[in-house]
């Protein structure tokens, strides 16, 4: 049950029923003080009852309004619950990979992107014929490879068969497998799935989307569920970054800690930077901070300078304020501090830079 409180003006008891009803308001006079088309509660209730849910009113003239819907609703799960940990981009340096793909310049983008990760490349083939071939040689020679980058089309064998071929193979079923994907349509990623791939990526793609699929799928411990994609990527990447919050307003707090649930981030809290400065003497480390620039005790701006000078000259900060002034610009970038969110803070924003500063690369 959801409920929306005011304190308004309030509503007739025999107007109640009818503000729902499209283009309708309670007060028609050609005078009324008030804006809007008479449209909003028609139209959330058109929503409310699609999906078998009930929405009602109560009111009493110059008290107020309460309005409430309710809905059946099963619990979901979050996608930062599963056993997927992205690993850190320098933990895949080192790591076996075989290209397969029949386009000499998907193979040179791919060849480049890989060696950029200190990956090491056994083989580029542009058929699965090829690349079945190699893995057998790679068997004989115990280097079988952690990862196979497997376009989906092809000439001869498509990345589908591949899959499936290696897969029937028991000694390659521990081999993690993404397919790249020139002609996308609906139902692909799932397909890709179900034929035996961990992860899916449609073309054209950025260099920082493979890296997150990539980085993904091999910190995917599940046995089953959905495939990797560029959307689970994103949402995962801020998960085992461990961050510290610097924020005297507990509003601010809270929505902090909704936000970690969701983004997946780890979370501690503290009031005032002289707090955050005894946490990290300390000795607890955190991959991030995220500091409020005008706080009680101590503030962002003197509580980076001092960790700067005397604590670590590498952690990032992150100024958090909710004026965007030069003046605070200025002050944050000389305090050291390598970012500015503004408030009210979107949760796209602080995932962007939450992967952008905590993750390590």
């Amino acid at each position: 049950r959801f409920t929306v409180k005011d304190t308004g003006i309030g509503i007739a008891q025999d107007k109640l029923e009818y503000i729902f009803q499209p283009f309708a308001q309670a007060d028609t006079s050609t005078t009324r003080k008030y804006g809007g088309t008479g449209l909003g509660l028609s139209i959330s209730k058109s929503i409310v009852e699609a999906i078998g849910g009930k929405i009602w009113a109560k009111s009493k003239e110059n008290e107020g309004s309460e309005f409430m819907f309710s809905v059946m609703m099963q619990e979901g799960t979050s996608v930062v619950e599963e056993e997927v940990c992205p690993l850190e981009t320098k933990a895949v340096a080192g790591l076996r990979v075989l290209i397969v793909d029949d386009s000499q310049i998907s193979r040179e983008i791919l060849i480049k992107l890989c060696e950029s990760l200190e990956m090491k490349i056994l083989a580029v083939e542009h058929s699965g014929f090829a690349a079945l071939e190699e893995l057998d040689r790679c068997y004989q020679q115990k280097k079988l490879p952690d990862l196979i980058l497997s376009d989906i089309r092809m000439e001869g064998m498509s990345g589908f068969e591949l899959i499936e071929r290696i897969r029937a193979d028991k000694r390659f079923k521990h081999i993690k497998a993404i397919t790249l994907s020139s002609e996308a349509y609906d139902g692909q990623a799932g397909e890709s799935r179900m034929k035996g791939f961990n992860g899916y990526l449609s073309k054209p793609f950025t260099h920082q989307e493979l890296v997150k699929v990539i980085t993904t799928v091999l910190g995917d411990k599940r046995q089953g569920g959905p495939i990797v994609t560029r959307h689970m990527a994103n949402e995962l990447g801020c998960k085992g970054i461990k961050v510290l919050v610097v924020e005297d307003n507990e509003p601010n707090q809270m929505l902090m800690r909704e936000y970690a649930k969701e983004l997946g981030y780890e979370c501690e809290y503290v009031t005032n930077g002289q707090e955050a400065i005894y946490k990290l003497k300390e000795g607890h480390t955190y991959d991030l901070i995220l500091m409020d620039l005008h706080m009680p005790v101590m503030g962002g701006v003197e509580a980076c300078e001092i960790i700067r000078k005397d604590i670590s000259k590498d952690i990032p900060v992150i100024a958090l304020t909710a004026a965007i002034l030069e003046e605070d610009r200025r002050n944050a970038e000389a305090a050291g501090m390598n970012d500015l969110l503004a408030k009210p803070i979107d949760i796209d924003d602080l995932r962007e830079k939450i992967i952008k500063h905590g993750r390590k690369a």
